[in-house]
C-alpha cells in the first residue's frame, strides 16, 4: 500500500492529512460465486428455522441443510423475498 501524506501549516496549527492509494492488485474486483436457485426443500427448510430459532441466520444454515455456498446473509435475504411476496397476496 502507497501513503500520500499531504502536510500544510496553517495560523491555527499544523493540519496533516493522510490519503491512502492503494496498489493495482489491491483493486481486482473478487469474482463473484455463482448463482444458486433455492431448492423447494432449502425453503422449507428456511421456514421451519426462523419459526424455530427466529432471526439467527447463522444457527439456521447450522441446523438445517442448505446449498454449501449458502451464508446467513443470504438467508437473511431469500426471507425478505418470502416475506415481500406473501404480503403483496
Amino acid at each position: 500500500m502507497l501513503l500520500i501524506v499531504e502536510w500544510s501549516d496553517t495560523t491555527v496549527g499544523c493540519v496533516m492529512t493522510v490519503v491512502q492509494a492503494f496498489t493495482p492488485e489491491r483493486c481486482r474486483r473478487r469474482a463473484r460465486r455463482p448463482r444458486v436457485d433455492y431448492s423447494d426443500e432449502e425453503v422449507e427448510h428456511l421456514l421451519r428455522g426462523v419459526a424455530r430459532y427466529g432471526h439467527t441466520w447463522d444457527r439456521i444454515l447450522r441446523k438445517f441443510r442448505f446449498h454449501a455456498q449458502r451464508t446467513p446473509q443470504d438467508l437473511k435475504e431469500k426471507y425478505g423475498r418470502i416475506r415481500q411476496n406473501v404480503c403483496m397476496i
